[in-house]
Protein backbone atom coordinates (compact mmCIF):
# COMPACT_ATOMS: atom_id res chain seq x y z
CA UNK A 1 0.00 0.00 0.00
CA UNK A 2 2.88 2.37 0.73
CA UNK A 3 4.20 2.09 -2.84
CA UNK A 4 0.76 2.80 -4.29
CA UNK A 5 0.37 5.85 -2.06
CA UNK A 6 3.76 7.11 -3.28
CA UNK A 7 2.74 6.53 -6.91
CA UNK A 8 -0.43 8.56 -6.37
CA UNK A 9 1.56 11.33 -4.70
CA UNK A 10 2.80 12.82 -7.95
CA UNK A 11 0.83 14.67 -10.60
CA UNK A 12 3.26 13.96 -13.42
CA UNK A 13 1.03 15.53 -16.08
CA UNK A 14 0.94 18.84 -14.21
CA UNK A 15 4.63 18.89 -13.21
CA UNK A 16 5.87 18.48 -16.79
CA UNK A 17 4.67 21.98 -17.68
CA UNK A 18 6.63 23.57 -14.80
CA UNK A 19 10.20 24.76 -15.01
CA UNK A 20 12.73 22.94 -12.84
CA UNK A 21 13.12 25.95 -10.54
CA UNK A 22 9.34 26.34 -10.08
CA UNK A 23 8.94 22.60 -9.50
CA UNK A 24 11.67 22.57 -6.84
CA UNK A 25 10.18 25.62 -5.12
CA UNK A 26 6.68 24.08 -5.05
CA UNK A 27 8.08 20.75 -3.87
CA UNK A 28 9.90 22.43 -0.99
CA UNK A 29 6.79 24.39 0.00
CA UNK A 30 4.65 21.24 -0.05
CA UNK A 31 7.29 19.46 2.01
CA UNK A 32 7.26 22.26 4.60
CA UNK A 33 3.46 22.10 4.80
CA UNK A 34 3.49 18.30 5.17
CA UNK A 35 6.09 18.43 7.94
CA UNK A 36 4.17 21.20 9.74
CA UNK A 37 0.92 19.22 9.49
CA UNK A 38 2.64 16.10 10.85
CA UNK A 39 4.10 18.12 13.72
CA UNK A 40 0.68 19.57 14.58
CA UNK A 41 -0.88 16.12 14.41
CA UNK A 42 1.72 14.79 16.85
CA UNK A 43 0.99 17.71 19.18
CA UNK A 44 -2.75 16.96 19.08
CA UNK A 45 -2.00 13.28 19.63
CA UNK A 46 0.03 14.11 22.73
CA UNK A 47 -2.66 16.46 24.05
CA UNK A 48 -5.31 13.80 23.55
CA UNK A 49 -3.27 11.25 25.47
CA UNK A 50 -2.56 13.74 28.25
CA UNK A 51 -6.27 14.58 28.48
CA UNK A 52 -7.36 10.95 28.77
CA UNK A 53 -4.54 10.05 31.15
CA UNK A 54 -5.38 12.98 33.43
CA UNK A 55 -9.10 12.24 33.28
CA UNK A 56 -8.61 8.59 34.16
CA UNK A 57 -6.13 9.41 36.93
CA UNK A 58 -8.72 11.75 38.49
CA UNK A 59 -11.44 9.10 38.15
CA UNK A 60 -9.22 6.40 39.72
CA UNK A 61 -8.50 8.79 42.59
CA UNK A 62 -12.20 9.46 43.10
CA UNK A 63 -13.02 5.74 42.97
CA UNK A 64 -10.23 5.00 45.46
CA UNK A 65 -11.37 7.69 47.86
CA UNK A 66 -15.00 6.61 47.65
CA UNK A 67 -14.06 3.00 48.37
CA UNK A 68 -12.10 3.99 51.49
CA UNK A 69 -14.92 6.12 52.89
CA UNK A 70 -17.88 3.86 52.19
CA UNK A 71 -16.92 0.46 50.77
CA UNK A 72 -20.52 -0.84 51.01
CA UNK A 73 -22.88 0.06 48.20
CA UNK A 74 -26.56 -0.73 48.65
CA UNK A 75 -27.66 -0.68 44.99
CA UNK A 76 -25.08 -2.51 42.92
CA UNK A 77 -27.09 -2.11 39.71
CA UNK A 78 -26.50 1.63 39.77
CA UNK A 79 -22.75 1.02 39.51
CA UNK A 80 -23.16 -0.61 36.11
CA UNK A 81 -23.96 2.71 34.44
CA UNK A 82 -20.73 4.45 35.59
CA UNK A 83 -18.75 1.29 34.79
CA UNK A 84 -20.10 1.23 31.25
CA UNK A 85 -19.35 4.94 30.92
CA UNK A 86 -15.77 4.42 32.08
CA UNK A 87 -15.27 1.47 29.75
CA UNK A 88 -16.65 3.59 26.91
CA UNK A 89 -14.09 6.29 27.76
CA UNK A 90 -11.34 3.67 27.62
CA UNK A 91 -12.61 2.45 24.25
CA UNK A 92 -12.81 6.01 22.89
CA UNK A 93 -9.23 6.66 24.01
CA UNK A 94 -8.03 3.47 22.34
CA UNK A 95 -9.87 4.26 19.08
CA UNK A 96 -8.54 7.83 18.99
CA UNK A 97 -5.01 6.54 19.59
CA UNK A 98 -5.45 4.11 16.69
CA UNK A 99 -6.70 6.88 14.43
CA UNK A 100 -3.77 9.13 15.33
CA UNK A 101 -1.29 6.30 14.73
CA UNK A 102 -2.72 5.67 11.26
CA UNK A 103 -2.68 9.39 10.45
CA UNK A 104 0.93 9.77 11.60
CA UNK A 105 1.98 6.72 9.56
CA UNK A 106 0.24 8.07 6.45
CA UNK A 107 1.83 11.50 6.85
CA UNK A 108 5.24 9.89 7.34
CA UNK A 109 4.77 8.03 4.04
CA UNK A 110 3.88 11.26 2.24
CA UNK A 111 6.88 13.06 3.74
CA UNK A 112 9.10 10.15 2.74
CA UNK A 113 7.71 10.30 -0.79
CA UNK A 114 8.38 14.03 -0.99
CA UNK A 115 11.91 13.51 0.33
CA UNK A 116 12.64 11.10 -2.51
CA UNK A 117 12.71 14.10 -4.83
CA UNK A 118 14.60 16.34 -2.41
CA UNK A 119 18.41 16.31 -2.05
CA UNK A 120 18.25 14.26 1.18
CA UNK A 121 15.99 11.75 2.94
CA UNK A 122 16.41 13.01 6.50
CA UNK A 123 13.37 11.30 8.06
CA UNK A 124 14.25 7.91 6.55
CA UNK A 125 17.83 8.16 7.81
CA UNK A 126 16.71 9.07 11.35
CA UNK A 127 14.19 6.22 11.41
CA UNK A 128 16.79 3.80 10.06
CA UNK A 129 19.36 4.80 12.68
CA UNK A 130 16.85 4.45 15.52
CA UNK A 131 15.77 1.03 14.29
CA UNK A 132 19.34 -0.23 13.86
CA UNK A 133 20.42 0.98 17.29
CA UNK A 134 17.64 -1.06 18.87
CA UNK A 135 15.56 1.87 20.09
CA UNK A 136 11.83 1.88 19.59
CA UNK A 137 10.98 4.55 17.05
CA UNK A 138 7.91 5.67 19.00
CA UNK A 139 7.49 4.29 22.52
CA UNK A 140 4.31 6.35 22.85
CA UNK A 141 2.57 3.92 20.49
CA UNK A 142 2.90 1.04 22.95
CA UNK A 143 1.64 3.18 25.81
CA UNK A 144 -1.32 4.28 23.70
CA UNK A 145 -2.24 0.66 23.14
CA UNK A 146 -1.86 -0.62 26.70
CA UNK A 147 -3.01 2.27 28.91
CA UNK A 148 -6.70 2.27 27.90
CA UNK A 149 -6.86 -1.49 28.52
CA UNK A 150 -5.03 -1.10 31.82
CA UNK A 151 -7.56 1.45 33.03
CA UNK A 152 -10.46 -0.71 31.79
CA UNK A 153 -9.13 -3.69 33.75
CA UNK A 154 -8.64 -1.49 36.80
CA UNK A 155 -12.27 -0.33 36.58
CA UNK A 156 -13.53 -3.89 36.19
CA UNK A 157 -11.48 -5.02 39.21
CA UNK A 158 -12.80 -2.08 41.25
CA UNK A 159 -16.36 -2.96 40.29
CA UNK A 160 -15.74 -6.62 41.15
CA UNK A 161 -14.26 -5.62 44.49
CA UNK A 162 -17.32 -3.55 45.39
CA UNK A 163 -19.80 -6.16 44.19
CA UNK A 164 -18.24 -9.41 45.36
CA UNK A 165 -15.80 -8.66 48.17
CA UNK A 166 -17.35 -5.85 50.17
Amino acid sequence: MANEAIKNLWNDDESESLSNETFQHLLLEQYKIAVEMADRLNARRSLTNIFFLTLHAIIVGIVGLSLTHSPTIKQIGLLLIPLLGLLTLCYAWWRLAQWYRHQVDAKAQVISGLEQRLPSNASQIVEGKLTRSGHVVNPLSKLEIYLPFTFAILYIFSFSYVVFIS
